[in-house]
């Protein structure tokens, strides 16, 4: 299952150099480098202007127009474009087990500690303190069933954890020298 949400456009004019927003509402600014080309859009291509794109889909050509411009950036010819997409970033929904590993000897070797099983789409790991490095908390978020997740809390290197309801503000950076998760996700 996924979720996807769009990150920006891109449009095109046969011949004329591609345009792309610099926010998802407009904005649009020619592409670098003053080349031309058509039907050139793919992930990649998204990628340039917006890193966390992983998906794109042809939309419907809007209304504004835009500055397009010939090859060498040399003439503008204002238009509407011919054709135009959106790149956007999906979650994918994985299930299986989710597993919490701990090293005590430098991230030479690694012990599994516990394991979670369920659909989720992003498992986040948060140090409470970065001085205890057995207190942390595993937030499992699942995407598909209106945006829940659960939290789990552990002051005892992942011995037993317990569900925790966590604060609206932000929380301190990811320890992830200490841990690391793995598992086995497949596609759910």
């Amino acid at each position: 299952d996924r979720k996807c949400v769009g990150v920006g456009q891109i449009a095109e004019w046969c011949g004329k150099v591609d345009v792309h927003t610099t926010t998802l509402e407009g904005g649009w600014k020619v592409d670098a480098g003053c080349s031309t080309g058509c039907n050139s859009v793919t992930v990649q291509y998204c990628q340039q202007f917006y890193t966390n794109a992983n998906h794109f889909k042809k939309i419907p050509v809007s209304h504004v127009v835009k500055p397009f411009y010939d090859a060498g950036c040399d003439q503008l010819y204002p238009s509407i474009g011919q054709s135009q997409y959106l790149c956007g970033y999906c979650r994918v929904s994985h299930s299986g087990n989710i597993q919490l590993w701990k090293s005590t000897d430098g991230m030479k070797t690694w012990t599994a500690v516990h394991s979670w099983s369920g659909p989720y789409n992003e498992v986040r790991l948060h140090a409470v303190d970065h001085t205890n490095t057995e207190t942390l908390i595993v937030s499992i978020l699942n995407y598909t069933q209106s945006l829940q997740g659960s939290n789990f809390l552990t002051t005892n290197g992942g011995k037993t954890f317990k569900t925790i309801r966590l604060p609206t503000r932000a929380l301190p950076p990811k320890a992830a020298h200490m841990i690391k998760v793995g598992g086995n996700m497949g596609d759910g």
